[in-house]
């Protein structure tokens, strides 16, 4: 019971620093909008509710691209639609107003000219401001203006830690750029490989018997996994590298025959490695899914999973007569075309879950071929065969950076 109260209160010492930094930018901001509303309700009494609109502010370089503007003004409206002497304009109809007055969406506005534009938008008042970095902080300047005086009501500066700021306002924040992105992803999918059912074969009075073993769908059949990685150039566009270092199919339990003196010889097992390079098409559906299109190329390396003497030296049949594998037997080397079509589910930026699947655009097969003879008549024949894959379905874990 004592070990319980000192783990409850360490997560919970734990716990109150994060605590206290997230509640931190919401105090400030806060207190920005109470002086706001403080000093409106000082210089303009009779006017309850005011009209209010909060104008883009302005940011330069790195700021500008990972819109910590666009963050600074979301958190002060929504403390500012919390005061009952404001009434906040939506941010459509100001965007509306800039753009018919072809003035930017980022800032750098002067009094005079958000003064004009808010009798235009029919609001009385306009905050402004601008967001620079200090350091490891960030300074935010905001103002509250009268747009018919072009007066200044009323100013705050708030300096706030960077890493406050962003772990606050990370839902409004580009932490991922757009173009020269990187992402790393973990893949596990399936990829089954359809069994062509055999019938006996013979050579001379020997016959082998197949037991077209399946390949399954298991974590041990049929089931790869493996690590990619995407390069987006472009806005919308990217290289898609991956390689599934284990595939294997069959069962190691199962021999290739039904009818070996020896039912634990020649395994039906097979394994290897794919590998896959796409261009993909990036189209976004919503805020938080994305579609993925894309083509590309496939390579598929298979090999028996186990090369012992079972394989090479003679195996009596219970008919009559004996089989063995050749050397290299089962190389499979297979390269494809392919399409992909994806899903993906981002709610955050740096991170992702897909559905893919891929469409290889060739068929061919993946065989076993073995020497029957009966001690007089020798003949190749084939004892286990199969398609490739008709489809690939994948689930995806993705981190962007």
């Amino acid at each position: 019971m004592e070990k319980r109260k000192y783990l409850f209160a360490a997560l919970l010492c734990a716990a109150l620093p994060l605590t206290a930094r997230a509640a931190q930018l919401g105090a400030r901001f806060e207190a920005v909008s109470r002086q706001f509303s403080a000093d409106a309700a000082a210089r303009l009494p009779d006017l309850n509710p005011a009209a209010v609109a909060v104008f883009p502010f302005a940011a330069d370089g790195e700021l500008l691209k990972r819109k910590v503007n666009v963050a600074v003004e979301e958190l002060l409206t929504e403390k500012l639609l919390r005061e009952p002497r404001f009434r906040v304009l939506e941010r459509g109809r100001l965007d509306d107003v800039l753009r018919e007055q072809r003035l930017g969406l980022s800032g750098a506005m002067d009094s005079g000219t958000a003064a004009e534009v808010g009798k235009l938008a029919g609001v009385r008042l306009a905050v402004l401001g601008s967001v620079t970095r200090l350091g490891r902080s960030y300074q935010i300047s905001a103002r509250l203006v009268d747009t018919e005086t072009s007066d200044v009501v009323s100013a705050s500066i708030v300096e706030v830690p960077a890493d406050v700021f962003d772990e606050e306002a990370a839902r409004y924040l580009v932490l991922v750029p757009d173009t020269q992105t990187l992402s790393l992803y973990l893949a596990i999918g399936h990829a089954p490989m359809p069994v062509n059912d055999l019938g006996p074969v013979s050579a001379g009075a020997a016959t082998a018997m197949p037991a077209n073993v399946k390949t399954g769908f298991n974590m041990d059949s049929g089931v790869y996994a493996g690590l990619g990685i995407k390069y987006f150039p472009f806005r919308n566009w990217d290289a898609d590298f991956a390689i599934m270092p284990k595939y294997k199919i069959g069962d190691s339990k199962k021999s290739a025959l039904t009818n070996l003196s020896n039912p634990g010889a020649m395994a039906a097992r097979a394994e290897g490695s794919i590998m896959r390079l796409l261009v993909n098409r990036r189209f976004g559906l919503s805020q938080v899914f994305n579609l993925y299109a894309g083509a590309g190329f496939m390579r598929f390396e298979l090999d028996p999973s186990d090369t012992e003497n079972t394989y090479y030296a003679p195996q009596s049949l219970t008919t009559g007569g004996s089989v063995h594998m050749e050397q290299d037997f089962g190389q499979g080397r297979y390269m494809t075309p392919l399409a992909a079509l994806g899903l993906e589910w981002r709610p955050q930026a740096r991170f992702g879950l897909s559905v893919l699947g891929t469409f290889p655009l060739k068929a061919e097969k993946y065989k076993w071929d073995a020497v029957l003879t009966d001690g007089s008549v020798t003949r190749t024949v084939t004892i286990w065969e199969m398609d490739y894959p008709k489809y690939m379905l994948e689930a995806n874990l993705a981190w962007y950076f």
